[in-house]
């Protein structure tokens, strides 16, 4: 297996680029950067790109694909140098495992996604995206068949290696966390069990020993996010997306999107968070009282706009 060359990331880069912490601006600035990306998305849109053409056709004004989103975002992480020269390929699948970890955690605020990520995906997104970027430069990864994997004693020594930090990407890492990557140090073969039943690859990461990275980011992601983005942040980001897309698309409303279903840990939760939305505008002129709701706009203005 050949181990995948990746030099340290600029975790100072990383952190300017996509900062997590909010006392600091993070969520303005990572809102900042989604909003760039849907412009420069429907930019390339209009000028003819077909990738961009192909992703944008039946998505909602104020969402990325993953195709509009890789490279707005490989560029922002290649120009900030968060990576080095002869690691410049590496970011490529974080980003895509990143979108993939967001679309499963939560919700979009409207059902009618086409396989896109809203402003309150993309901040889950950033967070995976970060904590991936540190994980994978911390261990020797080696290519297995398409995935990157770890033999028993790298992870160990990863697992040891994580847990001695109180925090990772400017984020505290939860104590019970900490307690289970304690744990795997000493005992690899437990992490090689469990996070083969959690992956799809079981048989696989269970006969070569191997732990693999898909798995264990995702892992360790999950049991982080709750920590980071609450359900009091998780309400306050869905609103600002659901804001967005009525914005960008001109409309009052959207298809089944609030209230709805937000993350998994609230699906058994029994209630029913709901957010509250202002109702539908309502134009009218002086000469609306003669004419019926089906009447057409020229009949009730008299063709000028009153």
């Amino acid at each position: 297996m050949a181990e995948v060359k990746v030099d340290a990331v600029d975790a100072a880069a990383l952190q300017q680029l996509l900062p997590l912490s909010d006392e600091k601006g993070g969520a303005e600035a990572r809102e900042r950067m989604f909003k760039e990306f849907v412009v420069r998305s429907n930019c390339l849109v209009q000028m003819g790109e077909s990738v961009a053409t192909k992703a944008r056709s039946r998505a909602w004004n104020g969402t990325l694909s993953l195709d509009s989103l890789r490279p707005l975002l490989l560029k922002k992480l290649l120009l900030a140098k968060v990576f080095s020269d002869s690691s410049r390929f590496f970011p490529f699948p974080l980003v895509e495992h990143s979108f993939e970890i967001a679309r499963e955690w939560l919700e979009p605020v409207s059902s009618t996604d086409h396989e896109c990520v809203d402003l309150n995906q993309w901040h889950v997104m950033v967070f995976a995206l970060v904590m991936e970027a540190h994980v994978a430069a911390a261990a020797p990864w080696k290519n297995d068949k398409g995935g990157w994997v770890l033999d028993q004693d790298a992870f160990a020594d990863l697992c040891g290696q994580l847990a001695s930090r109180t925090r990772l990407a400017d984020f505290s890492t939860p104590e019970e966390t900490l307690e289970t990557l304690s744990d795997w140090a000493e005992s690899p073969e437990d992490a090689v069990q469990f996070l083969g039943k959690a992956c799809k690859a079981e048989s696989a990461a269970s006969a070569s020993a191997t732990v693999s990275f898909e798995a264990f980011a995702k892992w360790l992601v999950r049991k982080q996010l709750p920590h980071w983005h609450t359900e009091t942040e998780e309400l306050k980001s869905r609103k600002r997306a659901f804001q967005l897309l009525k914005l960008m698309n001109n409309t009052p409303s959207l298809p089944n999107s609030v209230p709805g279903k937000l993350t998994p840990r609230n699906s058994d939760a029994g209630g029913i968070l709901l957010l509250k939305t202002l109702p539908e505008s309502q134009w009218t002129s002086t000469n609306r009282r003669f004419f019926s709701d089906s009447a057409t706009f020229f009949q009730k203005t008299g063709g000028f706009i009153m």
